[in-house]
C-alpha cells in the first residue's frame, strides 16, 4: 500500500511531520505523487492538489473555517475545530499531535521562563508575555529563553534563538509560558508537560479529563506574572505527563488513510 504524505516545504512543523511519515513508511513529497493508493494532505489549503480527493485524509492544524467537501477524511487536532467545517458530512477524526520523545533532565540552575513559538500577527500574544515578564521582574529575578521566529520585538527580554524548539530545549527551562489567542494546546505545552516543567498559560481547552499538576492558568498579565514569580521562586520538577505521542498520532494518520482504500 503506497501512502503519500505531502505539502509544500515552508519549513517548521510540517517538515518535521513529513520526515516522521517517511520514517513510518509513507512516501513524502512537496507535491502529491500520481501513483499513490491514498494521500495525507498535511496543509489543508493544498487539498485540491490530490489526484484522488476521495482517498485523501486532510489535516487541519488551525482555527480557520474550512470547506473541504469531497475529501475522504478530515483529521483535527482539537475538538474545538469541528464547528469550522463548512457543510462537511464525511468522516472526521480528532486526535492531538502530542509530544516528541523528550528527556526530563534536571531543572536549570538559573530559574528560566521559556517562550517557544512562531509569532504571526500577534496570535501568540508575545506582547502579553512581555508585559507579564516585566511585571514579574519587579518581584523576582529570572532568565528568559525565547525560541522560535518573529520574536525580535521582545528579544531584549532574554536569550533569543531564531529556530524551531528541539526536545532538549525543555531541559533549559523551569517553566513554559503559553499566551496564544487560540484555546487549542500548542505542541510546546505538551512537550513541556512531557519534560515535567511548569506550564503557565492563558485559558485553553485541555483534553477532557486532563488534570495535570504542572499546568497553571492566568487570565491576564498580572495573573501570569504572579505565576511566573511562583514558578521561579519555587522551582518544581513534576512527574512527566505524556498522554499523546507524536509517533502514535502519525501512525494513526497512516491507518486512517489506508482505510480510504477499502
Amino acid at each position: 500500500m503506497k501512502i503519500c504524505a505531502y505539502c509544500e516545504n515552508r519549513g517548521w512543523l510540517f517538515e518535521d511531520l513529513k520526515r516522521l511519515f517517511g520514517e513510518l513508511g509513507a512516501v513524502v513529497s512537496n507535491e502529491p505523487v500520481k501513483d499513490a493508493d491514498a494521500y495525507i494532505c498535511i496543509r489543508s489549503s493544498e487539498a485540491q492538489k490530490s489526484p484522488k480527493l476521495d482517498r485523501t485524509l486532510v489535516q487541519i492544524h488551525d482555527m480557520k473555517a474550512q470547506r473541504l467537501n469531497g475529501v475522504g477524511c478530515i483529521s483535527l487536532v482539537h475538538p474545538i475545530q469541528r464547528p469550522n467545517l463548512i457543510e462537511f458530512s464525511g468522516r472526521v477524526v480528532v486526535r492531538p499531535i502530542g509530544s516528541r520523545e523528550v528527556e526530563v533532565g534536571d531543572l536549570p540552575e538559573i530559574p528560566t521562563i521559556g517562550f517557544f513559538c512562531r509569532e504571526i500577527r500577534q496570535l501568540k500574544r508575545s506582547h502579553l508575555f512581555a508585559e507579564a515578564v516585566n511585571l514579574a521582574r519587579k518581584s523576582a529575578n529570572f532568565s528568559v529563553l525565547l525560541v522560535g521566529k518573529g520574536l525580535d520585538s521582545i528579544a531584549h527580554l532574554g536569550r533569543y534563538e531564531a529556530r524551531p524548539a528541539k526536545p532538549k530545549d525543555y531541559q533549559r527551562i523551569t517553566g513554559l509560558a503559553v499566551c496564544s489567542v487560540s484555546p487549542m494546546i500548542p505542541l510546546s505545552a505538551y512537550e513541556a508537560c512531557a519534560a515535567g516543567r511548569s506550564v503557565i498559560t492563558t485559558p485553553r481547552e485541555w483534553p477532557e479529563g486532563s488534570e495535570w499538576a504542572m499546568v497553571r492558568t492566568g487570565d491576564d498579565a498580572e495573573e501570569l506574572a504572579a505565576l511566573f514569580v511562583k514558578t521561579v521562586q519555587q522551582p518544581t520538577l513534576f512527574p512527566p505527563e505524556m498522554p499523546f505521542s507524536r509517533k502514535e498520532w502519525a501512525l494513526h494518520q497512516i491507518e486512517e488513510a489506508i482505510k480510504l482504500c477499502d
